[in-house]
């Protein structure tokens, strides 16, 4: 958990949503773009949800991948994770 200003964020869960969000978007399509995750167009939303997909992708349950600097990044299931 962590502290922000004036709540404490759980990190955990804030992880297991956007992948049950991911997991959800790649049921339908072979590729999703981050900006799909963002809801609110905010630093926080952008943040957290930025700091799960690296989380993600650490545990290689998803796979990104950029085509070149400050492009879209894509987000695929990985090999048979998803």
């Amino acid at each position: 958990k962590m502290k922000s200003y004036f709540e404490e964020i759980n990190m955990e869960e804030i992880v297991n949503s956007v992948y049950s969000k991911i997991s959800e978007l790649l049921k339908e399509k072979d590729k999703i773009v981050f900006d799909e995750l963002i809801e609110n167009r905010n630093f926080r939303d952008f943040y957290f949800k930025f700091v799960s997909i690296l989380h993600l992708e650490l545990q290689r349950k998803i796979k990104t991948y950029q085509k070149d600097h400050f492009e879209k990044i894509f987000i695929e299931k990985p090999s048979s994770n998803l």
